[in-house]
């Protein structure tokens, strides 16, 4: 997991001191940040402000810090996967241009880390495409599955009556 972005709730808090003091604050900060170590989930805590000397009067004396934890980004690359071709019209053979690519994917750390290559299936479809030379862009199912981050790439498949 990581850490995604920080808030905290209270953007402003109310100071009272002479006008020197207030005119060379431009922060106020924690005394204790708060610690996500070993979160997985998004968390809210309290944190003590840190007093600064001369300050008459704070409106408040603690603000609460969110912190959002996401599942971290894996990316992984497999090397010369096979390419298919699906969905090839009767009578018609296909040929593409190369028959093995590398493809990189990403997403959700503890789904992706745990790919192997045998999970990773790389098509273009040729439904509804009749005879000649086609510029197609590479389609990834991983078990089955789109959904994950994956840039495509363009292959040339072409197709031809088949002999008899």
């Amino acid at each position: 997991y990581e850490l995604s972005e920080v808030r905290i709730v209270s953007e402003t808090v109310g100071v009272a001191a002479d006008a020197d003091i207030l005119d060379n604050l431009d922060a106020l900060y924690v005394v204790d940040p708060i610690s996500i170590a070993g979160a997985t989930e998004s968390i809210a805590a309290p944190a003590t402000l840190k007093t600064i000397p001369g300050i008459a009067h704070m409106a408040m004396t603690e603000v609460v810090i969110e912190a959002d934890i996401v599942p971290a980004t894996h990316i992984h690359q497999y090397n010369n996967r096979p390419v298919s071709v699906k969905g090839i019209s009767p009578g018609l053979t296909a040929k593409l241009s190369r028959s093995e690519m590398d493809v990189v994917i990403s997403g959700d750390y503890d789904k992706v880390q745990g790919l192997v290559d045998e999970d990773i299936d790389l098509y273009v479809d040729a439904a509804g495409l009749g005879e000649g030379v086609h510029l197609l862009d590479v389609k990834c199912f991983v078990n089955g599955t789109d959904a994950f981050e994956f840039d495509p790439e363009y292959i040339q498949l072409t197709l031809t009556l088949a002999k008899e």
